[in-house]
């Protein structure tokens, strides 16, 4: 939460009157040259001071309103002391237009009250706003959220070893890598985070989580989490544990040998994701396999621009994904120029296959290019963008959705598989990994035939 200075007011400064013994070179007035009888000239003269009493008293107070001045002295007023107030609702007020202007429309609250000044209230204004927006994606970052968020996404090879995704407003584990500390921890694909460093709430989304787990090397991070049967269980076994942050070096893209057959997983679409399967695709046709598995199992997505590329070393020609926004449906057409290989190809998909890693296995399934085999896929196929905001922090709000190659919906629908073999994700990597093994079998009985390259 972003903190909101207080101004304490303007200070006050006294300065002394002059005495009344003495003249100054603007012949302020003097009391011993006034002609009077003594006997008038005392009364005169304490009306004279209770009259400058009232007014200094009226001056101190402010009640001569904005912008006064009492014989030179400026004059504080309440409109200066409320200006750190009305600061932050003029704050609030411009976030929320910005907001409103995103969205294209009017929400149900329209413009930032005088009285909401504190941080805590802005922030709960600005999310009871994204919440009437009706997207389950919006979400607001206070600056200090923000600065972390931009911190984390320039220092992706320190952390925990967990690839996150979200159900339902909930962060949950897709995917631990090998050696890792949340790997010497225990966790396991579809546990859910309970706490964090002693920190309870009923949903952690995946920003907050990530955010939360952030640190130097060596920053301990205590985690509890809980193992549901399914997604849609509320309770399952609790665990926690104390892990340490440390540099990560399992990469998006792996790729060996099994029986023959290609094997090349794609943990998410990072900004190398495309360089390191086609050097994949490349050394194991070296090594003369018949077809290549290509798994996005446990995928969340990342760069659309990464996805289209793999795509397109794959399919020789076509649609890849259309996105569908406020200004129209855009086409994004294979790149002829990445194209590797027409080699029989299986795509290993799951129920935590989300988003461009959808966009990609549909892409194959359309063009007929290749076989899916697994179980239906998330069905998350909308795109987000964040956009900060003049007065501080961001927010995330979706601007698109995801469109298969022949138009097809993937939000709420998801991919289906042509083979399914529904399995227990903690099983993938596993000798009793049953979906890798229907992929194997499948490759033997593709049909595909290409004619753009033998590798």
């Amino acid at each position: 939460m972003h903190t909101v200075r207080k101004d304490d007011g303007p200070q006050e400064s006294v300065s002394k009157p002059p005495s009344s013994r003495s003249a100054d070179a603007g012949g302020m007035l003097k009391v011993g040259k006034l002609r009077l009888r003594r006997g008038i000239a005392l009364p005169v003269v304490g009306v004279l001071l209770v009259l400058v009493g009232f007014l200094i008293g009226m001056a101190v107070r402010g009640s001569l309103g904005s912008g006064t001045t009492f014989f030179g002295f400026p004059v504080a007023t309440n409109d200066t002391q409320s200006s750190t107030a009305n600061s932050s609702a003029s704050n609030l007020g411009s976030s929320i237009s910005e907001i409103q202007a995103l969205f294209g429309s009017k929400s149900a609250i329209d413009s930032a009250s005088s009285a909401t000044t504190s941080a805590s209230t802005t922030a709960t204004t600005i999310e009871a706003l994204l919440e009437s927006t009706g997207d389950p994606y919006a979400r607001y970052y206070s600056p200090e959220e923000y600065a972390q968020y931009k911190a984390r996404s320039s220092a992706s090879s320190i952390g925990l070893g967990i690839v996150f995704s979200e159900y339902h407003g909930k962060a949950y584990v897709v995917s631990v890598g090998a050696g890792t500390p949340a790997a010497a921890a225990g966790l396991q694909p579809g546990d859910f985070i309970v706490s964090v460093n002693g920190v309870s709430r009923s949903s952690w989304d995946t920003d907050a989580v990530v955010d939360a787990c952030q640190g130097a090397i060596g920053t301990q991070v205590t985690l509890a989490w809980r193992r549901p049967t399914s997604r849609d269980d509320l309770g399952g076994e609790a665990f926690s544990a104390v892990l340490t942050i440390s540099e990560i070096t399992v990469p998006d893209v792996t790729s060996r040998v099994i029986d023959g057959v290609g094997y090349i997983s794609v943990l998410q679409f990072g900004s190398t994701s495309a360089d390191g399967v086609a050097a994949a695709i490349t050394n194991l046709a070296e090594q003369g396999v018949s077809g290549y598995v290509i798994d996005v199992r446990g995928n969340p997505g990342g760069h659309i621009d990464q996805a289209v590329a793999i795509a397109s070393m794959v399919i020789p020609d076509g649609t890849v994904a259309q996105i569908s926004s406020k200004s129209g449906v855009t086409k994004t057409a294979v790149d002829t120029s990445k194209h590797l290989t027409d080699k029989p190809l299986v795509v290993l998909v799951n129920g935590d296959t989300a988003s461009c890693s959808e966009v990609f296995a549909a892409a194959v399934q359309d063009s007929g290019r290749g076989t899916i085999v697994g179980s239906a896929t998330f069905g998350k196929g909308t795109i987000q963008s964040i956009q900060e905001l003049s007065a501080g922090g961001a927010v995330k709000f979706t601007i698109a959705y995801y469109l298969g190659s022949n138009g097809e919906t993937i939000d709420g629908v998801g991919v289906n598989p042509s083979i399914v073999v529904t399995m227990d994700p903690k099983l993938i990597g596993t000798d009793q990994d049953m979906q890798l093994a229907a992929a194997i079998d499948a490759l033997g009985t593709s049909t595909y035939s290409g004619t753009a390259s033998g590798s």
